[in-house]
């Protein structure tokens, strides 16, 4: 990396431009929900097809029946199989305090007050087939992990989760202006199991759905396991997502043609039980609903996204959201 020796030197645009790495720094304040990180990448480690990632983090978020801190840092590397595979190994590393809870609480809550140490260590794959990144039209993603927590590493908590994320996109039409009529297909997977002496997760690491980008229709980290009314989270997870995207609006630019807003009609559907066993299709929560989908020219190129949805099947004490 090239670094500028003088403000003339940064003003030229010749500077800070090296082998591809990356930083980042983030910035979202809040009093309910806060998060603040720094991320590096070094894309070829030692010139060496190995990627280096790493970020500092803490977040804040005041759920209804306590506040959560986390406060960490994760390590991981990632190698290049071969284009679009890439296998990893992160190491994880946080400060977890749990705080605003009652004494009338469940147990699964006050059993997490504090302050906790939580270390991981997680290989995973990615597969990355698709033809676009902003806006896919074939092909598909896959990411598997296994993440392992224990006292061998310095963390208070014995575990193991596994996660599964696929997504497969169908190009169902493209008119004589090549605007494309898009299907997405998502399946969300999720198991975990308490290992050695302990006998359950701790409440924050166990899974939920509700809100976007999981249930719509239903608010968000309402879909679980309850005690005393309270959504605990659960042991396993299954959710499974249809959404057909179509052109609205498209604008002409230098050398291309953009859609800059997009309409969306979708169905979600899924369950967050105690154990994997509990898991039955009649006790599945399901929602459709429509949406658009629009980017800010010469801003972000990345899509913005809102939904309305409207709940098919639930619960009498499912906690159910429009928008």
């Amino acid at each position: 990396t090239r670094w500028p020796t003088s403000f003339s030197d940064l003003a030229s645009g010749n500077v800070l431009s090296g082998a591809g790495q990356t930083a980042k720094i983030s910035l979202a304040p809040g009093t309910r929900w806060n998060s603040y990180s720094i991320e590096f990448a070094e894309p070829y480690l030692f010139d060496n097809p190995i990627a280096l990632r790493t970020s500092l983090y803490s977040f804040l978020r005041d759920l209804s029946y306590f506040t959560e801190r986390r406060i960490g840092g994760q390590i991981s590397l990632e190698k290049r199989l071969e284009k679009g595979i890439n296998l990893g190994l992160a190491f994880k590393v946080e400060n977890v305090n749990v705080f605003n809870t009652d004494t009338g609480d469940p147990p699964d809550i006050l059993a997490v007050k504090g302050t906790h140490d939580l270390n991981t260590l997680t290989p995973y794959m990615n597969i990355d087939k698709r033809n676009s990144i902003l806006l896919p039209s074939k092909g598909f993603k896959s990411t598997l992990s296994v993440e392992l927590g224990g006292y061998f590493m310095g963390g208070d908590f014995d575990f193991v989760k596994a996660q599964l994320l696929h997504q497969h996109y169908f190009c169902l039409y493209t008119t004589r202006s090549e605007a494309k009529h898009i299907l997405q297909a998502e399946l969300r997977m999720g198991w975990a199991e308490p290992l050695g002496n302990d006998k359950d997760l701790p409440i924050y690491e166990r899974f939920t759905a509700g809100g976007t980008n999981s249930l719509r229709g239903f608010n968000f980290r309402t879909i679980s396991h309850k005690v005393q009314g309270d959504p605990v989270g659960g042991d396993a997870m299954l959710t499974l997502s249809l959404e057909y995207s179509y052109p609205l609006y498209r604008e002409r630019f230098p050398g291309r043609t953009t859609d800059i807003i997009r309409g969306a009609l979708f169905v979600d559907s899924g369950n967050v039980t105690e154990e994997v066993v509990d898991m039955n299709m009649d006790d599945f929560r399901a929602a459709w609903g429509f949406g658009v989908r629009f980017i800010i020219p010469n801003l972000t190129e990345v899509p913005i996204s809102m939904d309305v949805a409207f709940p098919i099947s639930s619960k009498e004490d499912d906690d159910q959201e429009r928008f």
